[in-house]
């Protein structure tokens, strides 16, 4: 994973975030919260200058996550029905929306269509505890939606502990050139649409597993698990109760071999126990990025 994919990836974990919020209570009874974060800033020290990425978070009166700002002249923002997400919008430096998602809810189950993505949705399953089991991504060929990939969540006692990558075959696929968003936040992330048509009757389909996630945390405050969660994401930070301190990416390939790539945390707490300095090491770059996390009370 490059820098600049990492860099996106900030914004759409905290993307993450207004999933996350709009789980909570009815946003007419929602509580303010007394700490919550503010600000984060990312520095990447992959060439001489340093490449800092700072998003400012702002919420409703009644605790919801509003709005998103960035240096990178991007704003996201979100609507809410009763308390739930419904759109999450994407802005440019103007003030124009680019890209939105939709959201349908039905129980535990979330149904996401994106604006710039024809024919393709996501479906989110979650638990009883509002964590998601299970993430499915469909694309709609001859009429018929076709599920191209998914994702199995195992967790214990509020932690993510296992994430598990499945992908269509590729036997399964005539493929023709991709068409990748337009939205610069999505185009390196999972969004980018891969268009491919069946060869065999969806009843026959198979997939491989591609890849797995394992994780290790702290015993500290996640700032964000004051949140349910209820969105796929591959930023690790915004899916447990604690602090990752280490993910293992196992990559599994169709001759049977496989690879692994092990990326730890460490941690400086404010006086409260929550993260203030984040340090991840990858053993990909030669140095560290740095994140720095800012509350308001």
């Amino acid at each position: 994973m490059n820098y600049s994919i990492k860099s996106n990836l900030l914004f759409a974990s905290l993307l993450v975030l207004i999933f996350i919020m709009s789980c909570n209570k009815d946003e007419s009874s929602e509580t303010l919260r007394k700490y919550r974060l503010a600000k984060i800033t990312l520095i990447f020290k992959y060439s001489t200058e340093p490449d800092t990425s700072i998003s400012r978070l702002f919420y409703t009166n009644t605790g919801l996550l509003h709005k998103i700002e960035t240096n990178r002249e991007l704003t996201a923002e979100c609507s809410y029905s009763d308390g739930k997400l419904v759109k999450l919008s994407i802005f440019d430096e103007n003030h124009v929306e680019t890209n939105y998602r939709s959201y349908s809810w039905s129980g535990n189950v979330i149904t996401i269509e994106y604006s710039d993505i024809r024919d393709y949705k996501s479906i989110i399953h979650l638990n009883s505890d509002g964590e998601v089991i299970l993430a499915e991504s469909f694309y709609k060929i001859d009429g018929e939606w076709i599920k191209e990939s998914y994702f199995n969540y195992e967790w214990d006692n509020g932690n993510l502990l296992k994430l598990e990558s499945y992908q269509l075959r590729d036997e399964y696929k005539a493929k023709s050139p991709a068409k990748k968003s337009n939205n610069p936040i999505f185009t390196n992330l999972s969004t980018e649409q891969v268009c491919f048509s069946l060869r065999s009757p969806a009843a026959r389909l198979e997939y491989n597993k591609v890849y797995e996630m394992k994780y290790t945390f702290d015993d500290k405050f996640n700032p964000y698990a004051d949140f349910q969660y209820s969105q796929i994401s591959h930023y690790p930070v915004s899916h447990s109760k604690n602090n990752i301190l280490t993910f293992t990416l196992s990559h599994f390939y169709e001759d049977g071999s496989s690879r692994d790539e092990v990326i730890r945390y460490s941690y400086q707490y404010n006086q409260k126990l929550y993260p203030e300095n984040i340090t991840e090491y990858d053993p990909q770059y030669e140095n560290p990025i740095l994140i720095r996390m800012e509350y308001e009370e």
